[in-house]
């Protein structure tokens, strides 16, 4: 491939220690499609990667592309080089954001559920757009404000000019601590023009996003929080087990709704 990939390792990329999140990192499956119609690049970045499975589905849409995964966690990059050999045009670098990149690199980049995990979300737009050559398209989905409400309001601070939950639920058999940030829509907007980033006409979009996480939040859920997913979720959510809950869960695979932008470098 002819992007320079030699990036740079960066360990302290998540906001606290490893916990769980209510929106899942592993992507939007069953808005994937939406997301595969987006724009036609042909050198394309997927940040925050996970297993790999957005940028297969990209390698298959699109097989003239060159495409750049980028993880920060070695395990994750490691299964993501595994889930994804058999794709010339797939590689796989440990990297925080795109440090070690160079300005320019890429002409679409996708940031699927990864910015609200980062230590600052605006540095993390700010290097999605330094790696974008001029006229890019930068593709993202983060959880709305009122992702917050679900969460005790002792967990909610503000953290690097962004709305921040951190805090740690107590379950009967493990404790597990929430971390991530959560973007008012004005907010995300300002934080995507500071960049040179401009949302295109009818963003952000609501999609469906993955429900990992939500089993764990039925057993903190206060009753008078509104939640922005399916009413059967509700449901399940606040009068069922965790443990039926989460069969629930995988069997529907139907999560959330969360923002999506679309963005072009100017």
């Amino acid at each position: 491939m002819t992007i320079d990939v030699s990036a740079e390792t960066v360990p302290d990329y998540m906001v606290s220690e490893p916990g769980a999140a209510w929106i899942s990192p592993l992507g939007l499956e069953k808005s994937v499609e939406r997301l595969l119609d987006i724009g036609d690049g042909e050198k394309i970045a997927d940040l925050g990667a996970g297993k790999g499975e957005l940028s297969k589905r990209i390698a298959k849409r699109r097989p003239e592309a060159e495409i750049v995964a980028t993880e920060f966690s070695s395990v994750s990059a490691e299964e993501a080089y595994r889930n994804t050999m058999e794709y010339e045009n797939i590689d796989v670098i440990r990297t925080d954001k795109f440090k070690g990149l160079e300005e320019g690199s890429f002409e679409q980049i996708y940031a699927i559920n990864s910015v609200q995990a980062m230590e600052n979300p605006l540095e993390g737009i700010e290097e999605m757009s330094r790696t974008l050559e001029s006229d890019g398209t930068a593709v993202v989905t983060v959880p709305r404000e009122e992702s917050a409400e679900i969460f005790p309001d002792e967990w909610v601070q503000n953290k690097n000019g962004s709305t921040y939950i951190e805090g740690e639920a107590v379950l009967p058999k493990e404790n597990v601590t929430y971390s991530q940030y959560v973007f008012p829509r004005s907010d995300m907007e300002r934080k995507l023009k500071s960049s040179d980033l401009e949302p295109r006409n009818g963003y952000p979009e609501s999609v469906l996003s993955d429900p990992t996480g939500l089993p764990y939040l039925s057993d903190i859920i206060p009753e008078e929080a509104e939640m922005d997913v399916p009413r059967s979720f509700k449901t399940a959510l606040r009068y069922t087990p965790s443990t039926l809950t989460r069969k629930i869960v995988e069997k529907s695979g139907i999560g959330p709704e969360v923002d999506l932008w679309v963005a072009d470098k100017v």
